[in-house]
């Protein structure tokens, strides 16, 4: 019996490797985007582990996909996730663990965050090569894939004991309660919940008032990311964001609403 497990474990071994493959890829790292595009030799090496994992369906050549992760890092739930769907749909998948990223993750300013961008964007470079030397591998076309997968909300989450939860770490706020009571005297933080019962879209009185000028503002371009350097700035582009608003509803204007052309 025990001679018949090692050769049955030994034919798994055989087809986990011939269906992954894990390389060493080198990869440069770069001061900015600048040392990047001129194509100077860069600051330091790096080496990424890159893997590449084949269909089960065997073919002589196979579509593949680079699954790229979030700052957040590699997560076999996230991104193993997606590329073991790609392998079923019958495309190879690579995957690796961004050092650019994991830089960005630990923080260092302006500089890191600076070097970190291009540096990623080489590693991608590097993933490119690797596909295009692969044997297995047909490159007939480049194209960008964005996903994401959504969990469902978990039960606790809706319990009296998580809304005791997030009504405890508001009362923690003893800093900022004590900034309110001698700079905003009246104000006061509370936690606005949904009415019992309630189903759908609802707007919660003040709350609403709240999301919707965030939404508002949220529809200037200067607001769709935190493009400013200082909060003063920031704070004088809400006000005219604002001012814009204020003017349109005082004198609506005439023009018709741009609309995109509805799809034949």
């Amino acid at each position: 019996m025990r001679p018949y497990l090692i050769i049955a474990l030994a034919l798994l071994a055989l087809a986990v490797s011939a269906s992954a493959q894990t390389v060493m890829v080198q990869s440069g790292r770069y001061v900015d985007f600048r040392q990047l595009l001129s194509r100077e030799a860069p600051t330091d090496q790096v080496i990424t582990s890159m893997t590449v994992r084949l269909p089960d369906e065997a073919r002589d050549r196979y579509p593949a996909v680079v699954i790229v992760h979030t700052i957040a890092g590699y997560q076999e739930a996230n991104e193993g996730w997606h590329a073991e769907q790609f392998r079923k749909a019958g495309f190879a998948t690579l995957t690796y663990s961004s050092e650019a990223a994991q830089r960005l993750r630990e923080g260092g300013g302006d500089s890191v965050a600076r070097s970190a961008w291009p540096s990623a964007v080489a590693e991608a470079y590097a993933a490119f090569r690797l596909l295009a030397d692969h044997p297995r591998i047909e490159l007939l076309r480049y194209k960008g894939l964005i996903c994401w997968r959504h969990w469902p909300v978990e039960p606790w989450l809706h319990t009296a004991k998580a809304k005791a939860r997030v009504e405890q770490s508001w009362r923690g706020c003893e800093a900022l309660n004590a900034w309110l009571a001698k700079k905003r005297p009246g104000w006061r933080i509370e936690v606005k919940a949904r009415p019992e019962g309630s189903t759908g879209f609802t707007p919660v009185r003040k709350r609403w008032v709240v999301e919707r000028t965030n939404a508002w503002n949220g529809r200037a371009r200067r607001h769709s990311k935190d493009y400013e350097r200082k909060p003063e700035s920031a704070a004088a582009m809400i006000q005219l964001s604002n001012l814009h608003l204020m003017l349109r509803k005082l004198a609506p204007s005439t023009q018709r609403e741009f609309r995109y052309a509805a799809a034949a």
